[in-house]
């Protein structure tokens, strides 16, 4: 069965998602598994790093601190 262009389109978004919230909250690996804190998706995956920091601040901020 063939994957059909909105299966392929929501995977990308769930993916932005998560890494997008990971970013935000960063709130290490206590957090969740994989993309949880700027440090990690810049050295795992600086390609999404780059996308994100062209919308969010690169500075670190206490967004959650109750995450924590």
């Amino acid at each position: 069965m063939p994957v059909l262009y909105s299966d392929i389109t929501n995977f990308i978004g769930e993916f932005w998602a998560v890494s997008v919230t990971g970013y935000i909250m960063d709130g290490g690996p206590a957090f969740k598994n994989y993309h949880y804190s700027h440090d990690w998706i810049k050295e795992n995956d600086p390609d999404v790093y780059d996308l994100i920091t062209r919308y969010f601040p690169t500075e670190k901020w206490n967004y959650c601190p109750e995450s924590r």
